[in-house]
């Protein structure tokens, strides 16, 4: 080989190894810069979790919201069993004994054939004329 070749040679094999030191480099910081605004992401989320105040509601709210939801399933479809079922649980729940049984009596209507229901409004027939006469 020439000195010209082995200049060549040389100053190649400079040429890749700075190359390869500047691929190494730019891999490294983006590694670590996808690591850093990662970890900022989450800080900052976390942050904003914590300025949210918890919206703290009381059961008998819990209830009512609950309540609402089935009667808007009802204005849809008021056939619907399970909804009023569910009212009629909420509603005894929230001492509304007076809307349970018409919901109870709409029951009976739809399905007379279920001894639950006929005893169910029974129960609450009773239930009411007990508060009746207690008044």
């Amino acid at each position: 080989m020439s000195i010209s070749e082995k200049e060549y040679f040389a100053k190649r094999t400079q040429q890749v190894k700075l190359k390869t030191r500047i691929m190494t480099v730019v891999g490294v910081g983006g590694f670590f810069g996808s690591i850093v605004f990662g970890g900022i992401k989450s800080i900052l989320s976390e942050v904003e979790k914590q300025r949210e105040q918890p919206v703290v509601q009381s059961p008998t709210s819990q209830l009512e919201n609950q309540a609402r939801g089935y009667e808007l399933v009802l204005q849809r479809e008021p056939n619907n069993i399970l909804a009023l079922e569910k009212l009629v649980n909420l509603r005894l729940q929230l001492g509304d004994n007076q809307g349970a049984m018409e919901l109870m009596k709409r029951l009976v209507e739809l399905h007379p054939e279920r001894e639950s229901y006929r005893s169910g409004l029974a129960t609450l027939e009773q239930r009411m004329g007990k508060e009746g006469g207690q008044e």
